[in-house]
C-alpha cells in the first residue's frame, strides 16, 4: 500500500510539474519580505529571557519585531535534533502561533540534525545509511510532510547549499544533488501548492554559475547569504550580481540573511564571529547608527529593481541569554538586534522605513 500512495505521489507531482516550467516572465512582487530569522526565539522563551522595546518597557518579543514592521519569520527545522531546539515539533508550534499574529512563516529545511552551511551538510543519522533513488525518495517524503503540516508561505531545499548538500551523496554527484533538489522542489509543490520555494546559497560572486548548473527553473525564489566579512564590502556589486541572477533565471532574488555589529564588545565569555575591526565594512562602524545604515542599505538594495523580493536579518534575537560567563552563549550578541540589556535598537527601524 505504501508503495502505490508513494507512486502516486510521484506521477501526480509530474503531471502538475513536470512539463509545467516557470517561464512566465517576473513582475513586481506585491509583498516585500522584510525577515527576520527567529529560531532562537522558542528557547530564549524557555529559559525566560526578557525583551524590551524602544520605550524600554518589556514586551513579547514576536510583538516588538512585529510592531516594528518585520512581516516574516524565518525558522530553521532540523531532521533529528539533540534537544528540541529546531525540532520539528518546536517548529510547527511556533509557526502556528506567527500565523496566528499575522505573520509570514519562511521554512529553512537543513535536512540534516544539526546546522547546514557552505562547510557542513551533513546527513540525518537516519539516512546515513541510504543513498541513491532512497535518498532521493527519502527528500521528498519529509519534504512533503513538513510543508503539508505547516504550510509555510515559503520553504528552502536546504541552507547554503553552495557545495550540494546531505553530503557526501549531494556534493560527489552532480546528478544525484540536482535529483534531490528536484525531489524537494516537487514534494513542497505538491504539499501546498501556494509555499513559494527557495534555493538558497551564501555570496553572488559564483551564484551564476551555480544556478545555470542546477537541474531545474522549477522554483519561485534565489536566496543569497551576505555578510561583508565573507562575502565582501561591495554592495553595489551585490546589487547587480542580484539583478542580474533574477533577470537571467526569471525568479525573485531575496538577501537570505545579513546581520551587522552594533558593537565589537562582548556580553559573554564566548569567542564572538565579529570582534575586530579590519572585519568591519569601511562605510558603516560598530554603533547603533553603523547597523541602522548598513540595515538601511540592504533593505534598499534588496528591493529596488522589479526581481527584488526584499531581505532577512539572521540572529537579530541571539542575545547572550546565558549570562556573562558562559562560554557556550552567543557568538552573535554584538549583532543582535537588542542591545546588551535586551532593549531593541534604532536598527529595527530600517524594517518600516
Amino acid at each position: 500500500m505504501k508503495i502505490i500512495l508513494k507512486l502516486y505521489l510521484f506521477l501526480v507531482a509530474l503531471i502538475v510539474l513536470g512539463c509545467n516550467e516557470n517561464t512566465e516572465p517576473i513582475v513586481a512582487p506585491v509583498f516585500t519580505i522584510k525577515g527576520m530569522d527567529g529560531s532562537f526565539i522558542p528557547e530564549l522563551r524557555e529559559q525566560n529571557i526578557a525583551f524590551y522595546n524602544i520605550e524600554k518597557q518589556e514586551e513579547d518579543i514576536v510583538s516588538i519585531l512585529k510592531k516594528s514592521g518585520v512581516n516574516t519569520v524565518r525558522l530553521r527545522l532540523w531532521y533529528s535534533p539533540a534537544s528540541n531546539s529546531s525540532s520539528l515539533k518546536e517548529v510547527k508550534n511556533f509557526a502556528t502561533e506567527l500565523h496566528q499574529k499575522g505573520l509570514k512563516v519562511w521554512l529553512c529545511i537543513h535536512y540534516s540534525d544539526t546546522w547546514a552551511d557552505p562547510g557542513n551538510q551533513q546527513k540525518p543519522k537516519a539516512w546515513e545509511n541510504i543513498s541513491g533513488n532512497t535518498l532521493v525518495d527519502s527528500v521528498f517524503n519529509y519534504t512533503f510532510r513538513v510543508v503539508q503540516q505547516i504550510e509555510p508561505e515559503i520553504v528552502q531545499i536546504g541552507n547554503e547549499i553552495n557545495g550540494g548538500f546531505l553530503w557526501p551523496d549531494g556534493k560527489a554527484n552532480l546528478q544525484l544533488f540536482n535529483s534531490l533538489i528536484k525531489s524537494g522542489l516537487q514534494a513542497s509543490k505538491l504539499a501546498n501548492p501556494s509555499t513559494e520555494r527557495m534555493i538558497h546559497i551564501a555570496g553572488s560572486d559564483k551564484a551564476y554559475t551555480f544556478f545555470s548548473e542546477l537541474g531545474t527553473s522549477d522554483y519561485e525564489l534565489i536566496g543569497i547569504s551576505h555578510y561583508p566579512w565573507w562575502h565582501g564590502n561591495d554592495l553595489e556589486a551585490l546589487r547587480k550580481n542580484a539583478d542580474y541572477l533574477g533577470n537571467t533565471f526569471n525568479k525573485k532574488v531575496v538577501i537570505a540573511e545579513t546581520a551587522y555589529p552594533f558593537t565589537l564588545n562582548y556580553n559573554d565569555d564566548q569567542h564572538n564571529v565579529v570582534g575586530l575591526a579590519n572585519q568591519l565594512h569601511p562605510d558603516f562602524e560598530a554603533s547603533h547608527n553603523g547597523q541602522l545604515t548598513y540595515l538601511q542599505a540592504i533593505a534598499q538594495l534588496s528591493t529596488e529593481n522589479i526581481t527584488g523580493y526584499g531581505f532577512c536579518y539572521w540572529g537579530g534575537e541571539w542575545v547572550a541569554y546565558k549570562g556573562s560567563v558562559f562560554t557556550d552563549g552567543s557568538s552573535w550578541e554584538n549583532m543582535a538586534l537588542f542591545d546588551f540589556n535586551h532593549k531593541a535598537l534604532p536598527s529595527l527601524a530600517a524594517f518600516n522605513p
